[in-house]
């Protein structure tokens, strides 16, 4: 039996979720709308938000404008009640947070297919609080939940040190539950261009990369001898006159 005709990647499962009960990164509608949908407590914390609609390239670019702004919003909060120490502690981890939002090295949620917490990943990629753990010197307690709790909301999170570590650091818990995005599934599929022409017969992960290896000669109507990657929505070939068929590849 054909596997595929048209290029379809997935990464575990597939999803027992339709596509549709999520709203897609490319989607123009307001900005509260993507907001929410990384992070549901914008339903309380929505402040003055800008209501024009936007769109962007990826999820990545979507969880980066989330927490951006949330840390705007956080770094203009009154510290009334807060100790100069609680003070420092806590800009210094915002502005840590705002370079990390730019790299954009979130963690993959695979374990779930929908839209999920994931503390620190497979590829040592730390959520935004574990991070901010982990730079103020508390990454055993983002170690440890990430062995119990890795995809925890942060409001289900039993570990007896985050709530001295928030308060050292000048942070409520409902403050730290609206910095920490969800991630989409790593399972999501979809089809890609014109896809190929042969079966795909094995599909692998590296460093928010996809590899596809199959027995076909074009990828989206270009030739392509079988190898192509996927990232942020896009599909190139990466093999060229390759005689045969590929079947399995170890990294």
């Amino acid at each position: 039996m054909k596997k595929s005709k048209l290029l379809i990647l997935f990464l575990g499962s597939i999803l027992s979720l339709p596509l549709s009960a999520a709203l897609h990164y490319s989607s123009e509608t307001n900005v509260y709308s993507h907001l929410r949908e990384v992070n549901q407590q914008w339903d309380t914390n929505d402040g003055a938000l800008p209501m024009q609609n936007t769109h962007f390239s990826n999820d990545k670019e979507r969880i980066r404008f989330h927490l951006l702004s949330v840390i705007d919003i956080l770094k203009k909060k009154s510290n009334e009640g807060l100790s100069a120490s609680q003070v420092a502690n806590r800009k210094d981890l915002l502005d840590e947070l705002v370079g990390y939002a730019w790299q954009m090295n979130f963690p993959i949620n695979k374990a779930y297919d929908y839209r999920r917490p994931c503390f620190i990943d497979e590829y040592n990629n730390f959520c935004a609080v574990g991070y901010m753990m982990k730079v103020s010197g508390f990454e055993s307690v983002a170690r440890d939940i990430q062995r119990e709790q890795n995809y925890a909301y942060l409001s289900d999170i039993h570990h007896n040190a985050v709530q001295s570590w928030a308060v050292e650091n000048g942070f409520d818990v409902q403050e730290l539950a609206w910095i920490q995005p969800g991630y989409p599934p790593a399972n999501a599929f979809q089809s890609i261009g014109a896809g190929t022409n042969g079966d795909v017969n094995d599909s692998f992960s590296i460093e928010n990369k996809v590899y596809f290896i199959g027995d076909f000669t074009e990828l989206d109507s270009e030739p392509c001898d079988g190898v192509g990657v996927y990232q942020d929505g896009s599909a190139e070939c990466i093999l060229n006159g390759l005689q045969g068929t590929l079947n399995d590849v170890h990294v």
